[in-house]
This record gives C-alpha cells, structure tokens and sequence, in this order.
C-alpha cells in the first residue's frame, strides 16, 4: 500500500540548512549524557509501553473475560 501523502504529491519536509542557533557540543553532550537514561527507563530496564493495557487488558479487567450475567 502506498503512502497516502506520496498519493497526494506531498514529500517530507526537510530544513534546506543547519540552524545558525545550533550548538553541537550541547546535542553531543545530551546524546551521550540524557539519552541513554531516557531509553533505559526509570528503573534501568528496557523501555516498554506507556500503555496501561499493555499490562492488563483494558477490554476486561484482569486478563479474563467477565462471565454473562446468570438467566433469571
């Protein structure tokens, strides 16, 4: 399947320079310093969601579907 946005003749937008503003020794430093703690996650382990249905199911409660409710 295409790309709807190549469909439509739209192509990625991309800066035509480098931004005077730009501090490289800053971006390295983050890169070396931040970066790893963001991905590691808060307790050192990989990251994972931040979904809570990635824990337990949204759709019921627990993991296990809810029993119909008994004929009256």
């Amino acid at each position: 399947m295409a790309d709807p946005a190549a469909r439509l003749g739209w192509t990625r937008q991309r800066p035509a320079r480098r931004a005077a503003e730009r501090d490289d020794a800053a971006i390295e430093a983050w890169v070396k310093q931040d970066w790893p703690r963001i991905t590691r996650g808060h307790d050192g382990a990989a990251p994972g969601s931040a979904s809570s249905c990635a824990v337990r199911r949204c759709d019921s409660g627990g993991g296990e579907r809810p029993s119909p409710p008994a004929p009256s």
